[in-house]
């Protein structure tokens, strides 16, 4: 029998609106950064005060201590904005916290009315079926009492709808940003004290008469450093001269940190995959630092010769849907299709011979470029995809779960904006789905086994060749046996009903023997349940399990 209902209530039964749930992300630990913050700004002023006691004074050190000036006013500037975020922080974590209580309220609020509305269901296709004026009556009774709790789902859907569970995300985000710049303000500081010592070394330097000395006051020499390509002809900074075991940091030109390696035995070390600029490094050893190294300059990515455009070609795929297939790209390479307005389509990855496969291309003209390394090719000629597949969807399923939803996917075409899925039995449009990425994947209230659905693609406005599906009926891999009942009493002495044999987790609905629910539990992890505090009457129970209702167990009677 079909089942026709009012949509909007069927749309609140058949959406899986559980919002789901994250721990709220608490604010950052500000107390790591703070003091490692303040232990760089004492160490920091008590080079300053060596620096700026000097009485020589030189050209490359009045270039540091401009540097210095400028770094220690952008990072007072970026520690402001970050103590006024990390104050934020604190106050968005609170309200996350809290909205996420109200988030499991609702859930549990909804999950308990999804039972009670399965519950009357059945009992509605329970007395539908019987003749006479009394089931009809019952059956009215539950239908309406079905309506009813559909409505409290709609209003419980609307309250999770109001809380909004991205802001968790949002949070997450937040903090990653914070963390972000406390790292980018503990990275200038680093920048700040490696500039303020080579200051320092410059004009002690200078003042003994021995510019071209790289010995530090820490008794550490720089190490040296020189711009030289690995095997591949990737640029890389070899350094010599080093501690054994000292650990050597490459700054950029503007004192940022850019990496760090720990020496050799020999002292040497390399940093490679070095991006273009001008760079200088010293090393660290047992809380000791050198003065900074002479500069070194990369001024190319590479000397690899540059790699060549792929190939690409239009053809059609096994169902005849147009694709666009890549060849002649380096292995492993990424290889990347843009519309000719230079918009980026799509993206994949070539395979062990340098070929790729873009399908369900839309209508248009398309070129492609490889990526590797670092490195673009130029683009491949053009290709032009004329028209689509007669069909654009292709493999369609629909299965029905026995109770109340049947999933339909298939395989659509990507210039298809929209699916219209109509049932041909009464001409009733039962959804409009969007299709995303190529696939069709929904679940739809109002169809049933046996039943054919019509699934029409639209091209923006366009009506597409429609497709035929026929509902089949996903049918259970077990049949569900009834329950067994026994009448017992508590320790207490009150009446209680103990129901064995049911399936774990299983949903345990005591029914009167006028067949009116009287109650409902779920069976524990061996199967069992129990109905306290039970009236005087006879009872039977069903279990329900994934949409399956078994049949009646034994009747029990309390006296």
């Amino acid at each position: 029998m079909k089942k026709v209902t009012p949509a909007k209530v069927w749309m609140a039964l058949g959406t899986s609106l559980l919002v789901p749930l994250t721990v709220p992300i608490s604010a950052f630990a500000a107390t790591s950064f703070d003091s490692q913050y303040q232990a760089n700004v004492t160490q920091e002023a008590a080079l300053l005060q060596t620096a700026q006691s000097g009485t020589v004074t030189t050209a490359a050190g009045q270039s540091f201590s401009n540097q210095v000036q400028n770094l220690n006013s952008e990072i007072s500037s970026l520690y402001s904005t970050e103590q006024t975020l990390a104050q934020n922080s604190q106050s968005l974590s609170t309200s996350i916290s809290n909205q996420t209580s109200q988030l499991q309220q609702l859930q549990t609020q909804r999950k308990q009315l999804l039972q009670e509305s399965q519950v009357a269901w059945n009992q509605y296709s329970r007395y539908i079926r019987g003749n006479g004026r009394n089931f009809r009556g019952m059956a009215q009774s539950y239908h309406n009492q079905w309506l009813k709790i559909g409505e409290k789902v709609l209003n419980v859907n609307g309250q999770l709808a109001g809380l909004n569970p991205s802001n968790q995300e949002g949070n997450s985000e937040y903090q990653q940003g914070l963390s972000s710049l406390q790292n980018s303000i503990l990275s200038l500081q680093s920048a700040e004290i490696a500039d303020t010592q080579q200051w320092i070394n410059l004009e002690q330097n200078a003042g003994s008469g021995s510019i071209g000395s790289t010995i530090s006051s820490t008794g550490l020499t720089a190490p040296t450093l020189v711009a030289t390509t690995d095997s591949n002809g990737n640029p890389e900074i070899a350094v010599s001269n080093a501690q054994p075991g000292a650990t050597v940091v490459l700054y950029s030109s503007n004192g940022t940190q850019v990496s760090s390696t720990v020496a050799d035995d020999n002292g040497n070390a390399t940093f490679d995959n070095v991006a273009t600029g001008t760079y200088y490094g010293v090393q660290s050893l047992n809380g000791q630092q050198s003065g900074a190294s002479g500069t070194v300059t990369i001024t190319s990515i590479s000397s690899v010769t540059s790699l060549s455009a792929p190939t690409i070609a239009e053809t059609t795929d096994s169902n005849g849907n147009p694709e666009i297939v890549v060849s002649n790209a380096q292995p492993g390479a990424t290889v990347v299709l843009y519309s000719s307005n230079g918009t980026q389509v799509s993206s994949t990855v070539a395979d062990d011979n340098g070929n790729a496969t873009f399908d369900n291309v839309a209508t248009g003209t398309y070129y492609g470029v490889q990526n590797l390394n670092g490195q673009q090719s130029g683009a491949s000629g053009t290709v032009t995809i004329n028209g689509t597949s007669s069909l654009l969807i292709t493999n369609a399923n629909a299965q029905f779960d026995g109770l109340l939803q049947t999933n339909i996917t298939a395989t659509v075409n990507l210039a298809v904006t929209r699916v219209q899925i109509i049932d041909e039995t009464n001409g009733n449009t039962l959804s409009t789905a969007t299709p995303s990425g190529g696939s069709l994947n929904v679940q739809i209230i109002g169809a049933n086994s046996g039943d054919t659905l019509t699934l029409i693609p639209y091209e923006g406005n366009t009506v597409e060749q429609p497709v035929n599906v026929t509902v089949t009926e996903n049918l259970p891999s077990t049949v569900l046996t009834a329950p067994t009942l026994v009448a017992t009493t508590d320790s207490n002495g009150n009446p209680e009903i103990v129901v064995s044999n049911a399936q774990p987790g299983a949903n345990l609905v005591l029914y009167s023997s006028m067949g009116t629910v009287v109650n409902l539990t779920s069976a524990d992890d061996n199967g069992n349940g129990v109905f306290d505090n039970v009236a005087n009457g006879t009872y039977d129970v069903v279990q329900i399990v994934n949409g399956q209702q078994s049949s009646a167990s034994n009747s029990v009677t309390v006296a």
